[in-house]
């Protein structure tokens, strides 16, 4: 029942990958015409790369409200699911339930 739960927050977490690169590769064959060494080959390669990632989170506490804001008021539908223990095992259940929260 939805009307046991409590919204107790948001946790938003955010990131913005960039990156760059730059790849050159230059392959050798050389035929020494000896017997006993057929061909020689080699190569070269050169990579340059240039990567960030700036990202954050934030949590917004709501369990200090005054009154308490009861989960069915929140704009979300909402699935509670019986968590599977370690591994995905259904034998083992967690001692909460997980509540699965999709925008409506």
């Amino acid at each position: 029942n939805i009307a046991n739960y409590q919204y107790r927050g948001f946790f938003e977490d955010y990131h913005d990958p960039k990156g760059k690169d730059w790849q050159g590769r230059l392959d050798f064959e050389l035929n020494p015409h000896l017997d006993f060494i057929p061909k020689i080959t080699w190569g070269v390669r050169y990579v340059d790369r240039d990567t960030s990632d700036r990202g954050g989170s934030y949590y917004w506490d709501a369990r200090n409200l005054n009154p308490a804001v009861p989960l069915s008021a929140v704009p979300l539908d909402y699935q509670v699911q019986d968590r599977q223990g370690p591994g995905g095992d259904p034998g083992q259940r967690a001692t909460s339930p997980l509540l699965r929260l999709f925008p409506g």
